[in-house]
């Protein structure tokens, strides 16, 4: 699909009007780690949102973080409060997200909704509990289904909730700059120095990446053969056993998870 108009409004009413006009198929421009070649897009109209202002990272009054969704991947790199924050799971997610001069490009928007794009980002904003703010009045949790998003729906922050949270995030890929094959990220929510709540994500068991629901924050207290055991049976229950290719099996990327997963919450615990 040929590309015919370019636009460049300089406020959010305007970009999400040229969005949902339907005699023409209009996309933002976004760039994620994953670069899609311009003739593999379907669009007719480029909608370039960079004159909106939608780079930014803030802390406001309500214990919340506030990343504008066109930040730049080496903008979480180096920020102070996203690499003060749990352990700087964001910023190191940010940094083996891909190389400098494509994190100084990519967005978080563009990343996130991108199912090509690494994967890391996403797995520390769901243990983390953050939500997209879109407009006009929509909140999205993560991961980011496009079903989900009207056609003129525009990511325009991430907001990060401020907690007493211990994270790891653990991979396995070819190299350290290549896609995940495998990856986990854990949160250990902490009260009164106290495990309240353990929060654990994957990617690379199914196309998305999955929260696993079932697991509750006693099993740190379990013998590490037991551990084993809760986590192996909680990802083989949540994973796509379909979901197979060059780099891993699904047998193979359950065993790593479980692997990882384990490894992830060992280091959050010495993290306390």
């Amino acid at each position: 699909m040929a590309l015919r108009e370019y636009h460049r409004p300089t406020n959010i009413e305007e970009a999400s009007e040229l969005l949902a006009r339907k005699n023409i198929r209009s996309q933002p421009v976004l760039l994620g780690t994953y670069p899609i070649p311009l003739h593999e897009r379907k669009w007719e109209a480029a909608i370039d949102l960079s004159q909106i202002g939608l780079s930014y990272i803030n802390t406001d009054e309500n214990n919340f973080i506030q990343v504008g969704s066109l930040t730049s991947l080496q903008e979480l790199v180096n920020a102070e409060p996203i690499q003060k924050y749990a352990n700087g799971i964001l910023s190191y997610a940010a940094q083996i997200a891909t190389h400098r001069g494509l994190r100084n490009l990519a967005s978080v928007s563009g990343t996130l909704l991108s199912v090509k794009s690494s994967p890391e980002l996403c797995l520390a904003l769901m243990i983390l509990e953050a939500n997209a703010i879109c407009y006009p009045d929509n909140v999205c949790e993560f991961p980011i289904q496009l079903i989900d998003l009207n056609p003129d729906s525009i990511i325009t922050e991430i907001r990060i909730p401020i907690q007493s949270v211990n994270t790891c995030l653990e991979r396995v890929s070819r190299t350290p700059l290549d896609k995940s094959i495998v990856c986990s990220a854990v949160a250990l929510v902490i009260q009164e120095d106290n495990i309240s709540d353990i929060r654990i994500a994957i990617s690379g068991i199914s196309e998305q990446p999955i929260a696993l629901q079932t697991i509750d924050s006693s099993i740190v207290n379990l013998s590490s053969t037991k551990i084993k055991g809760v986590i192996y049976e909680a990802i083989k229950d949540s994973a796509d056993h379909k979901y197979s290719d060059y780099l891993g099996s699904a047998e193979y990327r359950i065993e790593i998870a479980t692997t990882l997963t384990i490894r992830a919450i060992k280091r959050s615990l010495s993290n306390q």
